[in-house]
């Protein structure tokens, strides 16, 4: 799970670090589309797998701090 996040934080850092306006443009939209669905697809599925209360185990875990954190950061930036 911790390594999932850590992908999905590095894809955002990718775009807001992109000095090229059109390709970080792309990247935006790829962002919107394509990457942030597809992490919150597999975020979804490792919930519902464990039960759909928690992420890892069976009690509260860094884990879902972490999404929030990441997600309250960067989701603004892409009119999320």
């Amino acid at each position: 799970m911790e390594e999932l996040i850590k992908i999905s934080f590095s894809e955002f850092v990718k775009v807001m670090q992109e000095k090229d306006e059109g390709k970080k443009k792309e990247l935006e939209e790829k962002m919107k589309s394509e990457t942030m669905p597809s992490f919150l697809k597999l975020f979804e599925k490792i919930l519902l797998k464990n039960g759909g209360k928690f992420y890892v185990g069976n009690n509260v875990s860094r884990a879902p701090s972490y999404l929030d954190t990441n997600n309250m950061r960067f989701a603004p930036a892409f009119g999320l």
